[in-house]
């Protein structure tokens, strides 16, 4: 992580988006291993529909991670998106070509509600165009009052604190299941958590390839949890 601090993130702030879907939803997007990539290009879209509505430039930098459980690993599909706050352009200098930053004001509760519902909008339109969900669960979840949908973005890293940002990085790169935390994975015993006692003394299931993990989040689902998008890559040049 401190990798990706160093080599794609620029030195200004960025913000922390996570976008959480209902309940009703996730055995859905769990099946098809494209699905919470789409979940991370709307995302990626609309988080630039909001930038570009508050400040120049062309494009944001954004790296995505896409998980796949909770913290007690329960099927959790959810996308973490770290984000500068603000938008790059590309101008000329006496030395060349060189990037600037235009900063954004931090979105308002109000800018998060109404993402919130456009979100739940074209994911459940973008859902049901891939046959992914029924269309009469579509038409269901979007006449709730409740979506059910959430997203946050209240944790903010300011510019020039690399730590803080390489500590939001760990975080959103972080396991659903960390082999630390136990003190047994073998099938025959078993499995301590050693931080959540609501799963201690739970027996495992061996899974075909991997164990306790494969049989949480099968093999054949699993995707690239990574992904960017926008003006990376650049503090070498910065």
């Amino acid at each position: 992580m401190a990798d990706a601090a160093d080599r794609l993130l620029s030195q200004v702030g960025h913000r922390q988006y996570v976008l959480t879907i209902p309940k009703r939803l996730r055995w859905f997007v769990n099946q098809n291993v494209a699905l919470p990539g789409e979940l991370s290009r709307i995302l990626a879209r609309e988080i630039e529909l909001l930038l570009r509505q508050r400040t120049a430039g062309s494009a944001a930098a954004q790296i995505h991670f896409i998980q796949r459980a909770g913290r007690s690993l329960n099927l959790h599909p959810h996308v973490h998106a770290v984000v500068s706050e603000g938008r790059f352009s590309l101008e000329q200098g006496l030395l060349g070509p060189r990037l600037k930053f235009h900063a954004a004001a931090a979105p308002s509760q109000r800018d998060i509600e109404l993402m919130t519902e456009s979100l739940r909008r074209k994911i459940l339109r973008r859902l049901r165009r891939l046959c992914a969900i029924p269309a009469d669960l579509a038409q269901k979840m979007l006449a709730w009052p409740n979506s059910g949908f959430s997203l946050h973005a209240k944790v903010f890293v300011p510019a020039g604190d690399r730590e803080g940002l390489e500590r939001l990085l760990h975080y959103c790169a972080k396991p659903g299941l960390s082999p630390m935390r136990l003190s047994d994975c073998r099938p025959d015993k078993p499995v301590s958590d050693k931080q959540n006692r609501r799963y201690r003394e739970q027996p495992s299931r061996p899974g075909p390839r991997g164990g306790l993990a494969s049989a949480i989040i099968p093999y054949r689902r699993r995707s690239e949890p990574l992904d960017w998008t926008g003006v990376v890559r650049l503090a070498a040049s910065r």
